[in-house]
This record gives structure tokens, sequence and C-alpha cells, in this order.
């Protein structure tokens, strides 16, 4: 069981996410935007961020440069969702810690549980 911190502004999205890993049966935090997400990861460990591209204030990739200033938040996979982004990572994404783009225009439970397994499985690896 693996503890993930989804950082989705869209509540309802946020909420539906949450649904299908619990049934997955891993431990879920929720929150809404890059200030919520520094405060919970400076009092808590996580083992994946699920990060929303488009985030009110600070956007996912300025919260992806900021958390590689911790060196310990850094070495936290991360999947990053998105309707506008290509599926192929690039270099820079991956030295941003992000193992997965998916596009949350065509995600489901089953999708979303098996991109999760193999993001976890790899880390531990």
């Amino acid at each position: 069981m693996a503890k993930i911190l989804i950082i989705e502004d869209d509540a309802q999205l946020a909420d539906c996410y949450k649904r299908w890993l619990l049934h997955a049966k891993h431990n879920i935090e929720l929150v809404g935007n890059a200030q919520q997400a520094i405060d919970f990861l400076d009092e808590n460990d996580v083992d994946l961020i699920l990060l929303d591209l488009f985030l009110p204030r600070a956007n996912g990739l300025q919260l992806l440069h900021l958390l590689q200033s911790y060196p310990d938040i850094a070495k936290i996979p991360v999947v990053l969702f998105s309707a506008n982004l290509p599926q192929a990572l690039s270099e820079e994404m991956q030295a941003y810690g992000v193992q997965k783009v998916v596009d949350k225009t065509t995600l489901s439970r089953v999708k979303l549980s098996t991109v999760i397994e193999e993001v976890i499985k790899n880390a531990t690896v």
C-alpha cells in the first residue's frame, strides 16, 4: 500500500481519483494547489505524487522546479496529469522526477491503477 499525494485543483476530479485509488488499497491525500502541496510535504512522507499540470497561481511545472530544491522530496516519483501535454516524456521532465505523463481526458480507474502500480514498482527496484 502506497501513500499517494494528489495535487489537483478540480475537487471533483481529485475525489474521483481518490475513490479509484482507495479501491486499490492506497492511502490517499488530496491538496488543491502548490502551496498546500509544499505544506503537506513539509510534514509528511509520501511514496508518489500525482500532479495536475495546470494549477492556480503556481502551475505544476513551477511546483516541480521548487520541489527539486528539497533533496528528500526530489526523490519522490511523480505522475503528471494533463489534457494538453504530449505523452512522451522529455529529458527535462524526467529530471524533475516525472515518471509518466497521463492524459486525463482518457483516464480510467484501470489505467490509473496500472500507471500507479508500474511507477511504484519501478521506484522500489
